[in-house]
């Protein structure tokens, strides 16, 4: 099951996006590029890496390994 997730980017990352993905759907192409940027991200963790400022430092968030991969998801409930 997908979930709609709106991103504010720069102007410049879009237009990169706009390059590489050539004929690929931009929701395609920017969720592989997510998912090969969590896993180097995890893999740098793992091994005693630090998180860069303002990036994932909120105890209410927190990586989840499940039967569908590794999932971002908010500790907050709505």
């Amino acid at each position: 099951m997908k979930t709609c997730m709106a991103v504010t980017v720069e102007r410049s990352l879009f237009n990169m996006i706009e390059q590489l993905r050539g004929r690929e759907k931009r929701s395609t192409f920017v969720e592989h590029l997510l998912r090969l940027g969590l896993e180097v991200y995890q893999m740098q963790m793992s091994e005693g890496g630090e998180v860069p400022n303002g990036l994932l430092t909120s105890p209410n968030h927190c990586m989840i390994k499940g039967r569908r991969g590794t999932q971002m998801r908010s500790r907050l409930r709505k």
